[in-house]
């Protein structure tokens, strides 16, 4: 996996909550390294994955990834 994947992988998902497809489309991989950097930026960044809400891509029901905003727990 490239730095480079994960840096454009974290930086669609930085903007708004977006599904797999989406966030693989704006990162310009496939679906497959997306997944595995988002494993890798989760180590890292408390991430938040709904089950089905819109995706602000491109506007269907599906599983999410954003960055989280909530504190971390104690």
């Amino acid at each position: 996996m490239h730095s480079d994947t994960i840096a454009l992988v974290t930086t669609a998902i930085r903007q708004r909550a977006l599904c797999l497809h989406c966030i693989a489309t704006n990162a310009m991989t496939d679906e497959t390294d997306t997944d595995a950097a988002l494993v890798k930026i989760g180590t890292a960044i408390q991430l938040r994955r709904d089950e089905s809400e819109r995706c602000q891509g491109c506007g269907e029901i599906r599983i999410v990834v954003s960055i989280s905003m909530d504190a971390p727990p104690s």
